[in-house]
Order: structure tokens, then C-alpha cells, then sequence
């Protein structure tokens, strides 16, 4: 007890994760990685700069796509990266389970189960990263664009409301995954769930899963959504097999 409480105590206060992977459809490919960035920086409150951590997941299969935007990230955050703002990430192949030739769920081809089954992964990969880091979880994607000024402010101020509340997750975000925010006692199960269950259905349906039927919150996002939402998605080009 005493040794977690020391580690909650030194912990930064958020954890932002974003995973990323390449846009193509055809031969054009599409990355918002960089303006998204620049959006969460531009309205980072400068009395929170030490309060944040962003983590960034390259979680591209081709080795020449994560070491191409790798490179990019350091040419627009070379200082951040130093500075330990900005933390780059990349999972090991060991780290994945089966992927292909996965029974179809919902009807979805196999490239489809690959996909989203390799996301859901990807996305326990970067929330174990991130467990040890901040004392808050906030999960977002690669495409989003920030639409409050001093959001980390709103989201203390957001906390602070539910304080006598035992929430499993806040909706900072509308859209899937993205603007999901957690804390950090409660990533272990959530990704021991994500886990269990990734072959059987997309991220997003098994955390509505896990929060109505496991922790029985039927309502959470109707008592627990931020109005407005904080984060907004903007991007166009998917990363779903090139749609």
C-alpha cells in the first residue's frame, strides 16, 4: 500500500496516448499525426506543460512507414522529444497474439478482423506504456484536433465534478475510443479485458461492453460526457484497410 501510494504520488498528472499508422487508399497516403500535435500543444495551458506526458504509438506493420513518420516527429518536436514531453513508442512483434485467420465476427472479412483486432492490441500495448506514467489515462487518435483552449484545466475541473463519484471512464469525446479518459488504478483491467476479447469484437464495442455489462453503467455516458466535448475528430482518410 505504501509503495503505490508512492508511485501514484510521483506520477505525472495525464497520459495522453495516441497511436498511429499510415492512411492509404491507393497510392495516396494521408497522415494528421503532425497537426494534431501541434493542435494539443498550441492549447496546452503553459502552467500544465508539467503535468503532461504525450505518448505516441508507431504502430504501423512496415518498418519503413514507423521509421519515415519517426523522423518527422523529430524534425517538428526534436526539443518536446528531448525534453521527455513527447514520448515515441513502437511494440514488438512478440507482443501481438494471433492475428490472421481469425474467426469472423459481424460479418467482417478477414483483412477486416486482422485490422481491428491488430487496433485493439495496439491500444492495450500503448495503455500498459502509459500505466505507469500519469495518474489519469486519456486515449485519443491520431486524427483530432483540440477544440477547448486549456483543456487539461477542464479536465481537472471535470474530475473535481465527479469526485464523489466512482466513474470507470470520463467521455471527454463522442467518437469510439477517442477523448476517453481513465484513471490509473483501473488501466490493468480494462486492458486484461481488451485482451481477452480482442478477437471478438472492435475496441470501441468492447469498452461500451465493458462498462455496461461488466461494471454494470448502463448510463456512464449520458453522467459522465463533457459538454461540449473536448476533442473533435477531423480526419477524412481511414486507416481501415484503406477506406
Amino acid at each position: 500500500m505504501i509503495l503505490r501510494f508512492l508511485i501514484y504520488f510521483f506520477l505525472a498528472f495525464l497520459a495522453v496516448g495516441i497511436p498511429t499508422i499510415a492512411r492509404v487508399h491507393g497510392n495516396h497516403s494521408t497522415s494528421y499525426l503532425v497537426t494534431t500535435l501541434k493542435s494539443l500543444l498550441v492549447n496546452l495551458e503553459p502552467t500544465s506543460i508539467q503535468d503532461v506526458i504525450f505518448v505516441v504509438h508507431l504502430a504501423d506493420e512496415a518498418k519503413h512507414e514507423r521509421e519515415q513518420l519517426r523522423q518527422q516527429l523529430e524534425i517538428y518536436f526534436e526539443e518536446k522529444i528531448k525534453h521527455g514531453l513527447i514520448h515515441i513508442i513502437e511494440a514488438p512483434l512478440s507482443f501481438y497474439p494471433q492475428l490472421k485467420g481469425l474467426p469472423s465476427t459481424l460479418g467482417d472479412s478477414e483483412g477486416r478482423m486482422y485490422w481491428r483486432a491488430k487496433q485493439t492490441m495496439d491500444f492495450v500495448y500503448l495503455m500498459r506504456y502509459c500505466e505507469n506514467l500519469a495518474s489519469y489515462y486519456l486515449h485519443l487518435e491520431d486524427d483530432i484536433k483540440v477544440t477547448t483552449k486549456g483543456y487539461v484545466g477542464a479536465i481537472k475541473r471535470f474530475i473535481d465534478r465527479h469526485s464523489m463519484e466512482r466513474w470507470p471512464g470520463l467521455y471527454l469525446s463522442v467518437n469510439g475510443f477517442i477523448g476517453k479518459l481513465f484513471r490509473w488504478e483501473d488501466i490493468d483491467l480494462i486492458c486484461r479485458f481488451l485482451k481477452l476479447f480482442y478477437n471478438e469484437y472492435p475496441p470501441d464495442l468492447l469498452l461500451k461492453g465493458y462498462v455496461e455489462f461488466i461494471l454494470r453503467c448502463k448510463d456512464c455516458v449520458n453522467r459522465f460526457s463533457h459538454k461540449p466535448v473536448l476533442f473533435e475528430h477531423v480526419g477524412k482518410q481511414s486507416s481501415s484497410l484503406g477506406t
